[in-house]
């Protein structure tokens, strides 16, 4: 699994220019305790940048969703950014990566017809996602085209 979010995760980072991501297995009690949690949301106070997706069964479906979603690639506005899923991913900054994933039952949070619900949680160091820095973190430009440097 671990391979497998690396090498998703730095494909999509070379369209965007930026440096590809290492395995960090530091990283991973953090992402696994949320996980464990089965609950739907982000972590609070958290020192690391994150991204939770819900009901995917690869690690190819986690990042492609959080990479191709509606409200993420072609969403982002480069003269109004907000953090998503994308960005996370393309931060330039984030260089590390460790990712779990855990089957709940149930899930609070998010209504999926399945059970059990597969909860996969990723954590990012440095952390992105940074009001301040988007300028200098996310080359795209509106509608996710790489951007011309």
């Amino acid at each position: 699994m671990a391979q497998t979010f690396v090498d998703e995760h730095n494909k999509v980072r070379d369209v965007y220019g930026v440096p590809h991501l290492v395995w960090n297995s530091q990283l991973i009690p953090t992402a696994q305790r949320l996980a464990a949690a089965c609950v739907f949301r982000h972590t609070d106070n958290n020192p690391y940048g994150e991204n939770i997706a819900a009901g995917q069964t690869t690690p190819q479906d986690v990042v492609s969703q959080w990479v191709e979603g509606p409200e993420e690639k072609l969403a982002y506005n480069p003269n109004a950014p907000k953090d998503s899923h994308f960005t996370q991913v393309v931060w330039e900054a984030s260089r590390e990566l460790g990712c779990a994933v855990t089957s709940c039952p149930t899930m609070a949070g998010v209504w999926l017809p399945q059970s059990p619900i597969q909860f996969w949680v990723c954590e990012y160091n440095p952390s992105g996602n940074v009001d301040t820095l988007y300028t200098k973190n996310v080359h795209a430009l509106a509608g996710g085209a790489p951007a011309r440097r």
